[in-house]
């Protein structure tokens, strides 16, 4: 990869933007988990377009990853389905 930056601009481009798009993703997820509620972080992964990964994913690591508890995150989605 190096070799590639050093040889070319383009591949630098390529290497920065990526590198960006990283870095914004690890933002957004650190923000999330530091203002929003946990249901507001669940409601936000349901809209979004990861629908596919989320009917495959046990729900253990999905509780995970929202930074809960299964059994919260089993009382939101109860929460969720009774409104």
């Amino acid at each position: 990869m190096f070799d590639l930056f050093d040889k070319s601009m383009a591949w630098q481009k390529f290497g920065r933007r990526i590198a960006e798009y990283l870095t914004i993703g690890l933002e957004e997820r650190m923000v999330g988990l530091l203002l929003q509620s946990p249901e507001e972080r669940y409601r936000s992964l349901l809209s979004s377009n990861r629908n596919k990964i989320i009917e495959r994913v046990p729900q253990h690591y999905i509780a995970n990853y929202l930074g809960i508890t299964p059994v919260s995150m089993s009382r939101i989605r109860n929460r969720l389905l009774k409104k």
